[in-house]
């Protein structure tokens, strides 16, 4: 858009202020984590972020991540089951639900929320943008 391209060419920081459509350039401004083509639809993908293993689905076209290790017991989110007509993904070891929007928990036995994150695609790169709950 013109709005960012003129930001690239004067190397000036995005700001809330400056919209593209109808989000800040700065909420579009993220952490680049793969190609798009490395996330097929209905599959997960692990990728590190900030020092964290998070897991990426895509569902619909749409990107979801959360982190990668349940909240109730040590086990990695990705080796689950994950049910897009849900937007859920199931903890292996006992069988935990989260929602893939908001990382909280579904089921017992967990009851605390995993991290979830706000991702995007920027062209043909797929970016986590920010943390979106406060677990």
């Amino acid at each position: 858009c013109p709005v960012c391209a003129g930001e690239r060419r004067n190397k000036t920081e995005p700001t809330n202020s400056t919209k593209h459509g109808n989000q800040s350039v700065e909420a579009l401004v993220g952490t680049k984590v793969g190609k798009s083509e490395e996330f097929p639809e209905g599959e997960v993908r692990v990728v590190e972020y900030e020092g964290r293993k998070v897991c990426i689905a895509r569902v619909e076209g749409a990107l979801y991540g959360v982190d990668n290790m349940c909240s109730h017991a040590e086990a990695y989110l990705s080796e689950g089951e994950l049910y897009a007509e849900d937007l859920e993904i199931e903890c292996p070891l006992h069988g935990s639900t989260f929602n893939l929007v908001d990382g909280e928990p579904q089921d017992l036995p967990a009851s605390e929320p995993v991290r979830a994150y706000e991702v995007v695609e920027d062209s043909d790169e797929v970016e986590i943008v920010k943390q979106t709950n406060d677990a």
